[in-house]
């Protein structure tokens, strides 16, 4: 299932309104998007699942709460905060303010937040080593975002799960959180980080895409907020 690339632009804080519109839009898009993805393939004969075999009843609930884990005092080290960057090594660049941005910024073969304070003429290393893909690491992350000056974001995602590194105090402390679900968006939100993640049942063949919800203020702590079914 390709993500729509509406979906995918994490830079946004979006505006004032219910949080429920945006999980409710979110799913319509992806259900869509499956729809036609789905439209074109040659449909698979239909058979009663194998004995044992789960069926989307059968799934877990969502995981009522996450909780991130503090990157430790060595994540700092190989590139020390502080430290200036050019901006040919950043990729995309999102701002809270006239002043404030957040970009992730590819050096010395590893990926790093890296923050500006003046608008974008400088920036500067603001956080630890992010892991690249590796077989023992969590999935890479490659979108940045902002939920205020001081407060922003990085996520990703592969193999079904969501990766989200977040700083509630401009880069004093960072935290990861490993979602249950493949990634679809995550963004900012009445000051909150908002996640959307595609369930495992979207996994079983025929089985309803089903969409859950995850809010943070910090990024320390995920909770469950809804779920959204699409239409089979």
């Amino acid at each position: 299932m390709d993500t729509p690339r509406a979906v995918r632009d994490t830079g946004r804080v979006l505006g004032p309104g219910s949080w429920r519109t945006v999980v409710l839009v979110l799913g319509a898009l992806l259900a869509g998007a499956c729809g036609s993805s789905a439209s074109t393939r040659r449909p698979l004969p239909s058979r009663a699942p194998a004995r044992g075999a789960s069926t989307a009843a059968d799934m877990a609930p969502p995981v009522a709460t996450v909780t991130a884990r503090l990157f430790p005092p060595e994540a700092f080290e190989t590139l020390r905060p502080g430290t200036v960057v050019s901006s040919a090594d950043l990729g995309q660049q999102v701002f809270a303010d006239s002043r404030h941005g957040f970009a992730l910024a590819s050096v010395y073969y590893g990926t790093y937040p890296a923050v500006t304070v003046d608008g974008g003429r400088t920036w500067q290393i603001d956080g630890p080593f992010l892991p690249i893909p590796a077989a023992a690491a969590p999935p890479a992350v490659r979108y940045p975002g902002v939920a205020g000056p001081t407060t922003y974001f990085a996520s990703g995602g592969q193999d079904g799960i969501t990766v989200v590194d977040a700083t509630p105090d401009a880069g004093r402390h960072w935290w990861q959180a490993l979602l249950p679900g493949g990634v679809v968006y995550v963004g900012a939100f009445e000051g909150e980080l908002t996640a959307i993640i595609a369930s495992p049942t979207g996994n079983a063949p025929g089985a309803r895409v089903t969409f859950w919800a995850y809010r943070s203020r910090t990024g320390r702590r995920w909770t469950y907020a809804s779920t959204v079914n699409s239409p089979r």
